[in-house]
């Protein structure tokens, strides 16, 4: 069997010529497509407190790095008081305006 890897533009135009179609369909389709475009952009117009501090202190950024830090740190501190001041010095560290 020859498998022949074509752009996806060249395959799409090429499959669509199996598929029924008919103005109904498309219309159909397209209002599907754009209804649920419309539904994940306000989705992701309410970000989580977590997810607007990740935003804000990118993972590339010294406070991100701490952060991440911290984070991985976290799981394995066995108990309050070093938990405390761990966290006391790690964050005392960073420019976090």
């Amino acid at each position: 069997m020859l498998s022949i890897l074509l752009p996806e533009a060249q395959a799409v135009e090429h499959l669509i010529t199996f598929a029924p179609t008919s103005a109904a369909l498309r219309d159909s389709v397209r209002a599907t497509a754009e209804a649920l475009v419309i539904d994940v952009r306000e989705a992701h117009s309410d970000i989580s407190g977590l997810q607007a501090f990740l935003k804000h202190y990118d993972l590339s950024s010294n406070e991100g790095v701490v952060f991440l830090r911290l984070a991985e740190a976290l799981v394995r501190i066995p108990d309050e008081s070093t938990l405390d001041a761990f966290i006391a010095d790690k964050l005392s560290n960073a420019d976090w305006r």
